[in-house]
């Protein structure tokens, strides 16, 4: 059973971002342009012409703080698809384990979880362990973690 993003996920925030970086980027470079052209040009007082170079100056350096957050960007885009690649590798949980994860996201203790779902408490620990076990996870917290990364909880 392959679980999808929603709709509203990372991947198209950063798409968009990247784009808007790279527009921004362009529009950067081509100002570059503009001032190495005017400053080149002879009519220009010097203090006009120093101005305009420390004006390029900055903007080179907009431009390129800016290329290194694109690539911020493309990092976090495979971060993404990677954690999307885990999350459809993940088996998926019972009806009853993924109820109990909904407890457990609650701050519900075992005891709390038993009474709740009419079962013994190490029936309980059976299922938070094949729970852990499914979402690669050690202790609750990993658990907690891994099921709101791959959607199975919505954030708090």
């Amino acid at each position: 059973m392959k679980r999808s993003l929603p709709k509203n996920s990372l991947q198209q925030r950063l798409e968009i971002a990247q784009s808007l970086h790279a527009g921004i980027a362009q529009e950067i470079d081509e100002i570059g342009s503009d001032l190495a052209e005017l400053i080149g040009r002879r009519a220009l007082s010097p203090l006009l012409r120093t101005k305009l170079r420390a004006l390029l100056v900055k903007n080179n350096s907009l431009a390129i703080h800016l290329r290194e957050e694109i690539l911020q960007l493309r990092g976090m885009e495979e971060e993404e698809r990677a954690k999307v690649k885990r999350v459809r590798q993940l088996t998926p949980l019972t009806k009853k384990e993924s109820e109990i994860l909904h407890l457990l996201d609650k701050a519900h203790t075992s005891r709390e979880i038993a009474a709740l779902e009419f079962i013994s408490q190490a029936t309980v620990k059976t299922h938070l362990a094949s729970i852990y076990r499914k979402l690669s996870a050690t202790n609750k917290t990993a658990a907690l973690e891994t099921a709101r990364s791959a959607g199975l909880l919505t954030s708090k």
